[in-house]
């Protein structure tokens, strides 16, 4: 290959490297507010319990 293509070669994979990182923290985030979800709903869950329990 010559310095040229491996150039353009380099070039793209940074390009692909940089895709990835954006997608990988697209998932992180979603995960996230996923996590946060459920701990809304874990917290929810806990005052319908006592709400139910009477308030005990």
């Amino acid at each position: 290959m010559t310095k040229e293509e491996l150039e353009k070669e380099n070039q793209e994979l940074k390009e692909k490297v940089s895709n990835l990182e954006f997608t990988n923290k697209v998932l992180e985030d979603l995960a996230n507010v996923r996590i946060q979800k459920i701990s809304d709903l874990e917290v929810a869950n806990s005052t319908l319990k006592i709400k139910i329990n009477g308030g005990k």
